[in-house]
């Protein structure tokens, strides 16, 4: 069995590869077209810094994109890029650092199993 540690961070690069291509595309926004494209298996502190780095920005702009679309909002896309900014990333984040830690092992098993 691995540890609790590994299921974070296969979790956050499984969760990664899944929607490489949007991660892709904020990774040359912050850091410029010219810069070479990510890589399909890009190291993990790459993959916590696009990581924080969206849930940070979404913590701020969030408000904002609820206001403009709503909450009633029934556009697929749309449905699936706020979960993925409001709930996955930081449930990916977090399943190591306060699920495992806190030692409530039933809450730690149940992300385990969302991620």
């Amino acid at each position: 069995m691995i540890g609790p540690l590994h299921v974070s961070l296969n979790g956050r690069e499984l969760f990664f590869v899944k929607n490489y291509f949007l991660f892709n595309d904020i990774y040359k926004g912050i850091f410029g077209q010219k810069k070479k494209e990510l890589g399909k298996k890009p190291q993990p502190w790459q993959i916590d810094l696009i990581l924080h780095i969206m849930h940070m920005a979404w913590l701020e702009i969030g408000y904002i994109v609820y206001s403009k679309f709503g909450h009633i909002c029934k556009n697929i896309e749309f449905l699936y890029l706020t979960n993925l900014l409001s709930n996955l990333i930081s449930l990916v984040l977090d399943v190591y650092t306060v699920h495992h830690r806190e030692g409530n092992w039933p809450a730690y098993e149940e992300v385990c199993m969302h991620c």
